[in-house]
């Protein structure tokens, strides 16, 4: 990957919204804790940064492997270990900061738990060869759309493989098309036209059906809560107001959002996502 953008993209912008995407899944858990599901895109963003770190000093990496720690890193935060063989990959930034806020893995989606816990890494080639845990494949896909500097074909590849981590092939479709509609809405001047083509643009399948839905929510509502109270399963509740957040920014997030669990973090990571991304 490289770090030079489209000089009429606009940062400020294109930053407040990719803040309201990561923060929003953190906005609509409970008010005095801090929900593990929430961490995870976060975790696969700082992923992909550290790709980006290594691009920018001139070393190639794989972006999907690197998702792929991301993921054993949450497992760690919200359990306390790395899931027993797998790699484990050293602390970054965000790891002790979110360990300290004491996610916890009671309340995590034992399936997500279980398929992350997995040895070998899920790829679009070798996927979970199960249900995996489905429900948050789309919000894992969301998160390549925060990469500016990357062709829409990569965008499609990088959320299909981080749909892999957790889910089988079925959710892949669905994943494809979500990762490059996400940066449109992140740049686009009209970003709610690029959330309404991406809900035209989902597969006519069970996960195609489950974004339709979200979309729906996050074009009508004009914040992130009320954008995840139009559902009660978890991970559809998440991806809608990640996508509110997308196309309204931090506007989005309702008054004092800053000051809930797990919001410090998520901005001093955006501000090094910028400063990294968007360097001259």
């Amino acid at each position: 990957m490289t770090s030079s953008v489209s000089p009429s993209l606009d940062p400020d912008q294109f930053m407040d919204r990719a803040t309201a995407l990561l923060a929003a899944p953190a906005v609509v858990g409970p008010a005095d804790g801090l929900d593990p599901h929430a961490l995870l895109p976060l975790y696969l963003a700082d992923g992909l940064l550290e790709a980006v770190e290594w691009a920018n000093d001139g070393v190639g990496s794989d972006e999907a492997a690197c998702m792929w720690l991301a993921a054993l890193r949450w497992h760690r935060t919200v359990t306390g270990a790395f899931p027993p063989g797998a790699p484990e990959p050293l602390t970054r930034m965000i790891d002790d900061e979110l360990a300290a806020l004491r996610p916890t893995a009671g309340g995590a989606d034992p399936a997500l738990l279980t398929v992350i816990s997995r040895v070998d890494m899920g790829t679009p080639q070798r996927p979970q060869h199960d249900d995996g845990a489905a429900g948050w494949a789309l919000l894992c896909a969301t998160v390549p759309g925060l990469l500016p500097h990357v062709t829409p074909g990569t965008r499609r590849k990088l959320a299909v493989d981080a749909a892999a981590l957790v889910a089988p092939r079925s959710a892949f479709d669905a994943a494809a098309v979500l990762g490059p509609a996400v940066f449109e809405m992140l740049a686009a001047p009209d970003p709610l036209g690029a959330l309404r083509e991406l809900g035209e643009q989902a597969p006519e399948d069970g996960t195609g059906a489950r974004l339709r839905t979200a979309v729906s929510a996050a074009a009508g509502h004009s914040s992130a809560a009320d954008a995840a109270s139009s559902h009660t399963a978890g991970a559809e509740r998440m991806l809608a107001a990640a996508l509110c957040g997308a196309v309204r920014g931090t506007a989005a997030l309702g008054d004092g959002w800053e000051r809930r669990p797990g919001a410090a973090v998520v901005l001093a990571a955006a501000e090094r996502w910028r400063r990294l991304v968007f360097a001259a």
